[in-house]
């Protein structure tokens, strides 16, 4: 045991002697742990541990800590842990080797797409806190010595800040690449996020990748006779390539532009000729550079990748040609097209005008197709700016005025003696585009003659509609209440024959179609008498009285007429 962690040790010392970190790497199996938090992974498969001294552990370790706080929500962040040695010499001195420290990623996932990059968040939050005397909005610096200090600049001015000697842990210490700041120094980290991990992005940016899935195009681009004075399309670069590297063979007074495939230039467009610089553009960063810095220098233009849209290298050309190398990787599968000059624009003649006046257009078809067989390809292939016009117009004089009639509105009577109709009806003349428009009556009237009429009479002696009302039919029911039923109908004559409307054509309410009915009542009805009024206590009265009604058995009072008038007794009689 012994002798393998005495192999294990050098081997990571020859590896930090080779990065002149130091730090020593240390690789266990992949594990996950999870803190205290739910929100924060762990990832220990690979870390770091302090130290500094590249030299086999020694003496008697404590167990590592629980993981700490992991310094970052997402974007990889760092985590430690700590160990305290159990060899203690008299005077106090630890007798263990080896770092008491390591550090490992966490929480490696990508953060939202609208998140603010971290260095950034580090900078803003010194916006509200005045320095000498003044607010500033503070953005990262990122060319200081160095990359782990919190350098600052105040948008719009020329100097910069150290706000902290260190940034927080986790952070990048380029925006190329993904090493990370941990306790002020920069630290390797491998493309699979994992700090002090071995895994490499082969020449495609494929993770761990051997290159076999990669194809790397390269050459030396010595075109002259075909150039003309100004931009030339020399090289298309597709999607998707990574390692882009296109330089000058040697210096000449020809430029190196990029534009894309819609003749936008993000690189030296226009006759405008930019500072070395770093630009961002087509999803990576590309890197403009003149070696020896000067104007009269070879020019390089590199970018890391993977591009997200075709772009083209052009060739500002003013003076002879002595050659552009280029070099750039694409995943196998993908198309690689570098002679953008062998493709041109087709064209048919253009068709018949729409319209004789007013304003109309020709079109024509318009295609990108290969200089040798004229096979058409797509558009993107041919310059943009070399295009020619798909339609055009024609047909430009105006048109001669005319009077507009619209239809007839809805007559103000419907029958009888009649009513009036209106219409709109004003001049219009096409002048432009197609489309016509008001112009003054004076125009019409000199050319076509008075104004139509927009008034007119209608419904002239039409019949007006009435409601014919039939016959009751008789009760539904032979006792009890029923419903009684007659036909109601609107109707008109014209010409002698019945013509049936709907009801909305009759004026006034409709009458009743149907009404309650009761022959007789089912169960049987009789005379139903008051008591006698009494002639006691009135004085002079010689007749006494009393009510009588004609009802069922339940008490339900019906018409008199409904019970035998034979059985109607006596209502009056003589007082005592």
């Amino acid at each position: 045991l012994a002798l393998l962690v005495f192999i294990l040790a050098t081997y990571f010392s020859t590896v930090l002697a080779r990065r002149h970190h130091p730090v020593r790497h240390r690789h266990d199996r992949h594990k996950r742990q999870h803190a205290h938090a739910a929100s924060q992974t762990y990832l220990p498969g690979s870390f770091v541990v302090d130290g500094g001294a590249a030299t086999p552990e020694s003496g008697n370790w404590g167990p590592w800590s629980e993981p700490s706080d992991c310094s970052r929500s997402c974007g990889g962040g760092v985590a430690f842990q700590t160990r305290r040695c159990r060899d203690v010499s008299d005077t106090g001195e630890e007798l263990c080797q080896g770092g008491s420290k390591r550090y490992f990623s966490c929480n490696i996932q990508d953060c939202p797409e609208v998140s603010t990059d971290f260095r950034a968040e580090q900078c803003s939050e010194f916006n509200a806190i005045p320095f000498e005397g003044r607010y500033y909005k503070w953005v990262p610096y990122t060319k200081a010595p160095n990359k782990c200090e919190l350098n600052c600049m105040p948008r719009g001015e020329r100097f910069y800040y150290r706000h902290k000697r260190k940034v927080i842990d986790g952070t990048r210490c380029d925006e190329e690449k993904l090493d990370i700041c941990v306790d002020g120094q920069c630290l390797p980290v491998g493309c699979d996020m994992m700090l002090g991990s071995s895994a490499r992005e082969d020449r495609c940016r494929e993770c761990g990748g051997d290159g076999s899935s990669c194809n790397t195009v390269r050459g030396i681009l010595e075109m002259d006779d075909d150039l003309q004075v100004g931009y030339n399309d020399i090289l298309l670069i597709p999607a998707g390539a990574t390692n882009i590297q296109v330089r000058e063979v040697q210096a000449s007074n020809n430029y190196l532009a990029i534009r894309n495939v819609t003749g936008h230039y993000y690189l030296n467009g226009n006759w405008r000729i930019d500072f070395p610089r770093s630009l961002k553009f087509a999803g990576t960063i590309f890197h403009y550079e003149r070696k020896p810095h000067g104007f009269y220098a070879p020019e390089s233009v590199s970018a890391l990748g993977p591009t997200t849209e075709p772009i083209y290298i052009v060739l500002l050309y003013q003076e002879t040609n002595p050659g552009v190398q280029y070099e750039y990787s694409i995943p196998k599968g993908v198309a690689q097209q570098t002679d953008p000059d062998s493709y041109s624009w087709i064209f048919e003649d253009f068709s018949e005008c729409s319209a004789t006046c007013g304003g109309g257009y020709q079109i024509r078809n318009v295609t990108c197709a290969r200089r040798r067989d004229l096979e058409v390809v797509p558009d993107y292939l041919c310059d943009p700016s070399l295009e020619p016009a798909r339609n055009q117009s024609c047909g430009t004089d105006p048109c001669p005025p005319r009077w507009a009639l619209g239809e007839w509105g809805p007559c103000s009577e419907t029958c009888g003696e009649g009513g009036s109709q209106i219409r709109q009806v004003y001049c219009e003349q096409i002048v432009t585009g197609g489309l016509p428009s008001v112009v003054g009556e004076e125009h019409c009237k000199d050319e076509l003659g008075p104004k139509p009429p927009n008034t007119q009479s209608c419904n002239v002696d039409v019949p007006c509609p009435t409601w014919h009302v039939g016959p009751w039919k008789p009760c539904n029911r032979l006792c009890g209440e029923g419903m009684q039923k007659r036909q109601v109908r609107c109707f008109r004559r014209v010409e002698g024959k019945i013509e049936v409307l709907g009801d909305s054509a009759c004026p006034g309410e409709k009458p009743e179609e149907e009404k309650p009915c009761e022959l007789r009542p089912c169960e049987g009805v009789d005379w139903v008498v008051s008591d006698w009024s009494g002639c006691e206590d009135k004085c002079g009265l010689t007749q006494e009285t009393r009510r009588i009604h004609c009802a069922n058995q339940m008490g339900k009072i019906y018409p008199d007429d409904r019970c035998h008038s034979y059985r109607l007794p006596e209502l009056t009689r003589e007082c005592e």
